[in-house]
């Protein structure tokens, strides 16, 4: 579910249902017996809610069972808790060194999220889920370097050994797909051109004349576009017709706006 939060996770109240009858224990009448008493059943179940609105604090103070149960349904709804249970595990304050990165959580997030059919949403909401999750950035010095240099880390994760598992078979594959396809075929050379040099070498490609340069024609005078006749078409309500005082030239015709 898009958007589970603490706001969701204090409105979750799950209650388990985790006893199993067999079928050969089952009362085969038990519907017919709870419609019986239905009356009954409605005014149990209406008790029990005046009795909640009467003391919110019964809903607070639920058995170990059931919050169990909530914290289960919240982690399988919360998109960024599955993804920190598939791919990170606690990590102290003493191996900071090998707290995940901010970018490394975003890549493998967008990764995890490829494979999962899920959206990935935003680098900052990823980090403002991890931040409420107890997992802000924080600055690490780079030990590996004799430097002040600092990058910003996770609190408190680090990959879990599935991930690492999981990161191993897909460089595998990779490598695999990369050596059966081969390297990529080179550029063809270019071809070569005739010299004045060696007119008649027989390995010398004499290059194509240029393609002439298309050129638009000139434009048509009035004495081009004139003759004897033509029909009279209608043109946002005038008449275009020809003139019989010019001379004809090509059959093409010279047409005058005339009034309505």
């Amino acid at each position: 579910m898009e958007g589970a939060d603490d706001a969701l996770k204090e409105r979750l109240v799950a209650i388990p249902f985790d006893q199993y009858v067999d079928p050969e224990n089952r009362d085969p009448y038990l519907v017919e017996k709870i419609l019986a008493e239905k009356s009954g059943v409605l005014n149990w179940m209406l008790n029990g809610y005046c009795d909640i609105m009467a003391n919110p604090s019964i809903i607070r103070k639920l058995p170990a069972e059931c919050v169990e149960a909530a914290n289960e349904m919240y982690r399988s709804m919360n998109l960024y808790q599955r993804w920190l249970d598939d791919e990170t595990i606690p990590s102290g304050d003493e191996d900071k060194q090998n707290w995940i990165t901010v970018e490394e959580s975003w890549q493998s997030f967008t990764a995890w999220c490829h494979d999962q059919r899920e959206t990935s949403g935003t680098k900052h909401k990823l980090g403002r889920a991890l931040t409420i999750e107890g997992h802000p950035s924080e600055p690490v010095r780079d030990d590996s370097k004799q430097s002040d240099r600092t990058v910003r880390r996770r609190k408190g994760i680090t990959w879990s050994p599935e991930h690492h598992e999981r990161a191993s078979r897909a460089a595998r594959e990779a490598a695999r797909e990369a050596s059966s396809t081969g390297e990529p075929h080179a550029a063809p050379a270019p071809v070569p051109m005739a010299s004045a040099s060696a007119p008649n070498s027989n390995s010398a490609v004499v290059a194509p004349p240029p393609a002439p340069t298309p050129t638009r024609p000139p434009p048509a005078q009035a004495h081009d576009l004139v003759g004897p006749s033509c029909m009279s078409t209608p043109l946002f309500g005038r008449s275009l017709v020809s003139s019989p005082d010019l001379p004809s030239c090509s059959g093409r015709y010279l047409p005058r706006i005339l009034g309505p």
